[in-house]
């Protein structure tokens, strides 16, 4: 399934800051601070939310195309492949015997994009168009986003991965332990690491390795709690209560755009021999780099079209 929405700055014009419900509690001096350079805890007033409880999700599951939800055992080890976890580890589950015996099982359901249904849909862009007003004096407007809710039972594990987007992590019901780290530390991903990870070629994610442990962010997450994660920080999460819900809203800007491109053009300067500077230290030369990029994928369209 295709993941995700584009959207542009219209999408969000119908909500009003005046009438829109505060779903967000912000400090302003660590959001201005810390925002999509390190991770951060904040506030929320969500857990209330009747969409946002089991038996309601359970219902949303059945109503969903079969794509849109995955599960699986949720025990698995930390430094499992996140890409494969969730075909690998099904062990012979159903969607119905993760719903109708969902703690037996201990088991871990995640819904892909529950804004697609129409129940959903208001909850999930109110909470978007209030992330929009609060990132605009730090960052560009909103260009994508996809949404997950992830319903696990306890020692269920979310493994080590990044994402290739900023992210608001939101804890529902449940506690859950999650370990994240800077995506400027050399020794948790290397610059060339970092650049081959927003490639088309970058489909296999750096991995965990024990080391990381020392370098890592710990945050302990219970209903009203939520979690901030920068462009492509590492994390890895892990259930501590018997139950959880966690809803996620990940999400790309005119800046993360530029970003990956420039990432991107690392990456063929890279393979042409040569050692570009690191990516997010300099926007002008990032912008530049962007540019190119997006110029030389124009370009070569044409040539791409005719040996298809």
């Amino acid at each position: 399934m295709a993941l995700g929405q584009f959207v542009d700055e219209r999408y969000f014009e119908r909500f009003s800051e005046t009438t829109a419900t505060r779903t967000l509690e912000l400090d302003p001096a660590e959001f201005r601070q810390l925002y999509n350079r390190e991770a951060f805890a904040f506030h929320h007033h969500l857990c209330d939310e009747p969409l946002l409880q089991f038996e309601e999700l359970f219902k949303l599951c059945k109503r969903l195309p079969e794509n849109s939800i995955k599960f699986r055992r949720g025990k698995v080890p930390v430094d499992i492949n996140f890409d494969t976890s969730l075909a690998q580890n099904r062990d012979g589950l159903t969607l119905d015997s993760v719903i109708e015996h969902f703690d037996e099982n201990e088991s871990y359901l995640a819904i892909y994009n529950p804004e697609t249904d129409p129940e959903y849909r208001d909850l999930i862009e109110r909470i978007l168009s209030e992330i929009s007003r609060n990132i605009l004096d730090v960052d560009s407007p909103i260009t994508w986003y996809s949404t997950y809710i992830f319903m696990s039972t306890a020692q269920s594990v979310t493994p080590y991965h990044m994402d290739r987007e900023m992210n608001f992590l939101f804890q529902i019901q449940g506690e859950k332990y999650a370990k994240l780290w800077s995506r400027f530390d050399e020794r948790v991903m290397t610059s060339a690491e970092r650049d081959t990870l927003l490639t088309d070629e970058g489909k296999k994610r750096p991995a965990y390795r024990q080391a990381l442990e020392r370098l890592s962010k710990n945050f302990e997450l219970r209903p009203g709690i939520g979690l901030h994660h920068p462009f492509i920080a590492p994390h890895l999460i892990s259930t501590k209560s018997d139950r959880s819900v966690t809803l996620a809203i990940t999400y790309r800007t005119e800046l993360s755009d530029v970003w990956s491109d420039a990432h991107n053009f690392n990456y063929y300067l890279r393979k042409a021999g040569l050692t570009p500077g690191p990516v997010g230290v300099d926007r002008k030369i990032d912008q530049r780099k962007a540019t190119l990029m997006r110029c030389a994928r124009k370009c070569l369209k044409p040539i791409r079209d005719l040996i298809k």
